[in-house]
């Protein structure tokens, strides 16, 4: 991992690691936000919009989630860049949509999940452009497209249908 943050040590001692971490201890740690000031969970809960931010001791912010009315509609996990490299979408509480996202800002990935929680959809590409497209019915896949190919499935094989 990278180097931690300095420690000064004025004279000699001894440094005993503890085998378990204390109870108290925690890398992350919550801040919630509402119309730009610092606010209580409770607070956000009850509030049209909320920002949740996930603060890692370390690195910082590494997830933001926004909330209506105490329900997650978004989440944006950051790089140690702060760069939003995965997108999660929800509707009514539910993952609804993930995308992932390259260095750049351009998406690589989009998946779209129906209300049961299965995944529906994955489409694979750069940017606005499609490499490869999966359908799926209750998280089985049934239809797969890549360049202007497409192949559906019957029974235990793939059969490819013409244009």
């Amino acid at each position: 991992s990278e180097l931690s943050a300095p420690l000064k040590v004025e004279k000699g001692g001894i440094l005993r690691v503890r085998p378990d971490k204390p109870a108290d201890f925690h890398w992350t740690s919550d801040r919630w936000i509402v119309d730009g000031a610092a606010v209580s969970p409770d607070s956000a809960r009850k509030s049209a919009e909320a920002v949740r931010e996930i603060v890692h001791r370390y690195d910082g912010v590494i997830h933001r989630e926004w909330y209506n009315w105490g329900q997650i509609a978004k989440r944006y996990d950051l790089n140690l860049e702060g760069k939003a490299i995965r997108h999660l979408y929800y509707e009514n509480g539910k993952l609804a949509r993930r995308e992932y996202y390259d260095r750049g800002g351009v998406r690589v990935t989009s998946e779209i999940f129906a209300s049961d929680g299965f995944i529906r959809e994955s489409i694979r590409g750069r940017g606005a452009e499609e490499f490869s497209h999966w359908w799926y019915e209750r998280g089985v896949p049934v239809k797969y497209s890549s360049g202007g190919a497409v192949y559906i499935k019957q029974g235990d094989g793939w059969v490819k249908r013409r244009g």
